[in-house]
């Protein structure tokens, strides 16, 4: 996890290394299977690493305080992955260090993210590229002036 992520989301704590169960693994492709193609399927089972390397945004609400939804890109597929990441801290763990678990990964589309974007939902962590296709379509005017006053 890279040192400006764990500083933007506001965290005191030495771990950086983000761990995946095989059976959160398993889980994780198994989701992408029944749901998805196989391209996504590939992207889930392959691409974990690419994604957590280059973080992007934070998606709010954050339910819990130990359970944080990240957005990382994946330059190699130019796609992006939400990766639910949950610090557990040493005291829990019984072990010495803190640890990063990764719970599962979700492909991340351009329509969720724009729609994710214009609700506030994102919050951006790390800046950096975004896949092709996720460039936000301009804002129209509304024909509103607004008044701007000389000094």
């Amino acid at each position: 996890m890279p040192e400006v992520v764990i500083e933007a989301l506001g965290l005191r704590t030495a771990a950086r290394r983000v761990l995946i169960s095989a059976e959160q693994q398993r889980h994780a492709i198994q989701q992408r299977q029944i749901a998805r193609t196989k391209m996504d399927v590939d992207l889930v089972a392959l691409r974990l690493t690419e994604a957590v390397a280059n973080v992007r945004y934070q998606l709010l609400p954050q339910r819990d305080s130990r359970i944080f939804a990240i957005v990382g890109y994946v330059p190699s597929a130019d796609r992006c992955l939400v990766l639910p990441i949950k610090l557990v801290s040493a005291v829990d763990a019984e072990t010495d260090p803190d640890e990063w678990w990764l719970q599962t990964a979700i492909p991340f589309g351009a329509k969720t993210f724009r729609k994710a974007k214009m609700n506030g939902r994102l919050v951006e962590l790390q800046t950096g590229p975004l896949p092709s296709n996720f460039g936000l379509q301009p804002i129209r005017n509304s024909g509103a002036a607004l008044a701007v006053s000389g000094g």
